[in-house]
């Protein structure tokens, strides 16, 4: 059947380029790019309405039963509402049914063909709010010198900045600090990002949350939340944030949150302290119905300094802690023991892992004194300043573009290398930690082969 009634779900953000239209679903996590030769109708569809396909796409339209074809794996992504459908009231985030969701969207790919020539469109910005922060975690890459002088954007500047993000077709929003918390206009910020229908993830400790800020994170319909939380040993947490009484109130806030059906997830960087209760943090989570994400690579701070990599695990830790990701990763373990050879389970999705990361494509990031980088911690690598210049100039400035220049075959330590589609390599990290973005840190060879070693282990285990 050609013809339906369809709407956008509420929980999906379109965003119109030159080239294509791009759909996001903030429950699901499901996108979709479209070509927008194809699909220039769509373009006309807005929340809240219900519209015929027949009426939108007519017979004028080229390749018309592909486009209701598209449209029915759009409803199938949640993406859009088809009104013969029976689920509408179930697409929204429970905890309830978070697994049985996750399972069922992890192996549709992204819909529609993804534009991989044409230029970069910034959708995904991250503010830092302020410097103020409650806690003093042992790892940190933001200096202690840095969050004790307490800079701050002003309420103004934000929005200033969020306007000309829209106005780029900006989509997702990121406020972290610091502890965004302190800022003392936070939350009339991110009722301005509701009504620039932008996409909001918060980065908190929680510390000072109280009860009526849940509720207001809950009316405004957060993506998420990303939670510091480093141990179920409140003794080790405290131990790393260096304040007394975070842990009893990072952990009660983080229940409040799922009591309320606020999508949270759990960060935590993984460090010789905390480093014997992961498996019991891990449980947590999962009791919870949290994500949880572990980080044991440690970045060196953004001042230069190596102090707080005293913390990183030893080799041994590390490979321990790839094996246990791969015990508790279902999708993982699912990918390697449905391979049919060894090398296949190598060239997986879920065990493959980027050479690195693509600079500049599609995020920025803005420091508390408007300092534009490219990504948090870079910050030796200045784009502008945001007092100065316009959001788009530091997007389209000759640096960036530079950057994005930036591609492996630069890095020769890395050519022909067999360890290449288990690299999580970083020129953040190297540049912070050595200085020069093309001195690559040991310790990402060294997990990278961990890395391999153990999906062989693994494939060989189960089969």
């Amino acid at each position: 059947m050609n013809d339906f009634s369809f709407r956008l779900n509420p929980y999906t953000f379109v965003r119109k380029y030159p080239e294509y239209l791009y759909l996001e679903n903030q429950v699901s996590h499901m996108r979709a790019m479209l070509p927008i030769n194809e699909f220039e109708w769509f373009s006309s569809v807005n929340h809240g309405l219900t519209y015929r396909f027949g009426q939108l796409c007519d017979d004028c339209v080229p390749k018309r039963q592909e486009a209701a074809k598209t449209l029915r794996q759009l409803n199938e992504a949640w993406i859009v509402d088809i009104e013969d459908e029976p689920d509408f009231s179930e697409r929204k985030f429970s905890y309830a049914n978070k697994d049985k969701a996750e399972r069922r969207f992890a192996n549709i790919p992204t819909i529609g063909n993804a534009v991989s020539d044409s230029k970069p469109y910034l959708r995904n910005l991250q503010i830092e709010l302020t410097d103020a922060c409650n806690e003093r975690c042992i790892h940190c890459y933001l200096p202690n010198a840095k969050k004790d002088k307490c800079r701050a954007l002003s309420k103004e500047q934000v929005i200033n900045i969020l306007h000309q993000y829209r106005e780029m077709e900006g989509l997702k929003i990121v406020f972290s600090g610091g502890e965004i918390l302190l800022h003392p206009h936070l939350f009339h910020i991110l009722e301005e990002c509701r009504r620039l229908n932008l996409m909001i993830l918060l980065q908190s400790n929680l510390v000072s949350l109280t009860e009526m800020e849940i509720q207001k994170i809950k009316d405004l319909g957060v993506f998420n939340v990303q939670v510091s939380l480093y141990s179920t040993d409140e003794h080790i947490h405290e131990t790393i944030t260096h304040r007394k009484g975070s842990f009893a109130k990072t952990k009660r806030n983080l229940e409040l949150l799922v009591k309320h059906d606020i999508p949270a997830m759990i960060s935590c960087p993984v460090m010789e302290a905390n480093y014997p209760t992961v498996r019991n943090l891990h449980r947590y989570a999962k009791e919870m119905g949290l994500d949880i994400y572990f980080d044991f690579m440690m970045m060196a701070g953004c001042d230069g300094c190596n102090d707080n990599l005293a913390t990183r695990l030893n080799v041994e830790q590390v490979k321990e802690m790839l094996k246990f990701q791969l015990e508790v990763n279902p999708m993982f373990v699912d990918a390697i023991s449905s391979s049919r050879t060894l090398e296949e389970a190598l060239s997986k999705k879920y065990a493959r892992r980027k050479t690195m990361c693509d600079i500049l494509s599609a995020s920025l990031c803005i420091d508390s004194d408007g300092t534009v980088y490219p990504c948090p911690g870079w910050n030796g690598m200045k784009l502008g300043n945001i007092k100065s210049i316009t959001l788009s100039e530091a997007w389209n400035g000759e640096t960036a573009n530079q950057l994005r220049r930036i591609s492996i075959n630069g890095f020769p330590k890395c050519k022909g290398c067999d360890k290449q589609n288990f690299c999580d390599m970083c020129a953040v990290y190297n540049y912070n930690e050595n200085g020069d973005l093309y001195d690559i840190c040991p310790r990402f060879c060294e997990m990278a082969g961990i890395l391999r070693d153990c999906v062989i282990e693994k494939y060989d285990e189960l089969h």
